[in-house]
């Protein structure tokens, strides 16, 4: 009985040293495994951040870019069509500068409208359509101004109109240019 019990405490031991043996190891290498399987999504993590930092970074950067070829000619368009210089024009040059105007707003308007609805958010869209409405009026106000009108009260108050349209119009190109260069 002394060798059975002695013979089966050396089993015992031995079975529990063995799966012990096999278990810790195991056990270890789950975790240096778990460690480094959990250390390479970090790193994936954060390559993927960097990765989309850098396309946010360069669609703004785009973006501006789009918003500047686009917002600049009409900014020029608006600075050589001003209200007060406009009216200093001999008559009949009149009809042609109108022309003139309106050939180069045409493609100009074309390219807003489809920059409007391409950019993202719906506030600078909404922005680009109404810098379309107010360029529109504020090329037409000035439109009117070189219909020789007889009456000096109704020149002065058309006048009014067209420059505070131009202004309007000049402000919100302005505005518009600063929140593609800040980022919106």
């Amino acid at each position: 009985m002394l060798l059975a019990f002695g013979f089966g405490e050396s089993i015992a031991i031995g079975v529990v040293s063995g799966v012990a043996g096999g278990l810790v190891p195991a056990v270890v290498g789950f975790l240096v495994q778990h460690q480094q399987n959990k250390a390479a999504l970090e790193q994936y993590e954060r390559q993927q951040t960097d990765r989309d930092r850098r396309e946010a970074e360069q669609r703004r950067r785009d973006e501006h870019q789009r918003a500047a070829e686009v917002l600049s000619p009409i900014r020029l368009l608006l600075r050589e069509n001003q209200p007060d210089e406009t009216v200093m024009v001999e008559e009949r040059y009149t009809s042609e500068l109108a022309k003139q105007k309106w050939d180069r707003w045409r493609p100009l308007r074309d390219e807003l409208v489809e920059f409007a609805a391409s950019v993202p958010s719906q506030q600078s869209a909404q922005k680009l359509l109404d810098l379309h409405t107010a360029v529109h009026l504020s090329l037409s106000s000035v439109d009117f101004l070189l219909i020789h009108v007889d009456d000096r009260r109704a020149f002065e108050r058309n006048l009014e109109e067209a420059r505070r349209r131009h202004t309007e119009a000049t402000d919100l190109v302005e505005e518009l240019i600063e929140d593609f260069r800040v980022g919106d």
